[in-house]
């Protein structure tokens, strides 16, 4: 029996390094990463302590508690990315950002998908690529 909690549309989000981007030492990027998506998380009123997040190589899969306010939650992630993800003194590297909306496992497929889909925007700092519902459709 289900506790409907797996079964809630939730907001995942996957972000990544783009391929041809010299990428810091993972443990570094790691932290970065962490740092920014908690960030996003608090600019959306959201307790970083319900995010579920994994470290995934050169990125992080996102998956955002059911019942958040997907636009508001999304604007953040954007937001905290567009720069690039900078170090102090260091350039931006180019981030991919890829969202979708729905079930968990169906939604962290969708998102891992998108990421690996051809850029529309080869060359910008952050590519931003969305699951076709939309967020808060």
């Amino acid at each position: 029996m289900s506790d409907g909690l797996a079964e809630a549309r939730r907001l995942c989000a996957f972000v990544a390094l783009v391929a041809d981007t010299p990428a810091p030492p993972r443990t570094e990027l790691h932290w970065r990463l962490h740092g920014a998506i908690e960030q996003a998380a608090a600019r959306a009123g959201i307790d970083f302590l319900a995010v579920h997040l994994q470290m995934l190589g050169d990125g992080a899969l996102v998956v955002f508690p059911a019942g958040v306010n997907e636009p508001r939650a999304f604007a953040a992630l954007v937001r905290v990315f567009r720069g690039g993800l900078p170090a102090e003194g260091q350039a931006p590297v180019r981030i991919r950002l890829a969202a979708a909306v729905g079930r968990p496992e169906a939604a962290t497929i969708e998102v891992a998908r998108l990421a690996e889909s051809p850029s529309a925007h080869p060359g910008a700092v952050l590519d931003v690529v969305l699951g076709r519902e939309g967020i808060g459709a």
